[in-house]
């Protein structure tokens, strides 16, 4: 087959195509299909720490509800809450 003078040529193999390069998470509004938010997932939609949550929840600031032991946050609270956030920070 191959004979002493000819060379072989080397196999050239395709590269895997790269994922789509993923977008940096930013904050946004909390609008999800979730109706309600356990402590640490409201937190992070808020860019805050779950210890500031607990604090409001506690003080009365963030209205919160507990079903079946988990403690839950409504969306619509949420959402008011981070506009409220917003205005803070815009003065």
């Amino acid at each position: 087959m191959n004979s002493p003078t000819q060379t072989r040529q080397p196999r050239r193999t395709r590269r895997p195509a790269r994922p789509p390069a993923q977008a940096k998470e930013t904050r946004q509004s909390p609008v999800i299909d979730k109706i309600g938010f356990r402590v640490h997932e409201a937190a992070r939609a808020l860019g805050v720490s779950t210890a500031s949550m607990e604090r409001w929840i506690a003080e009365g600031t963030m209205p919160s509800t507990k079903i079946g032991g988990v403690r839950l946050i409504l969306r619509k609270h949420l959402e008011h809450f981070d506009r409220v956030i917003a205005r803070q920070q815009a003065s």
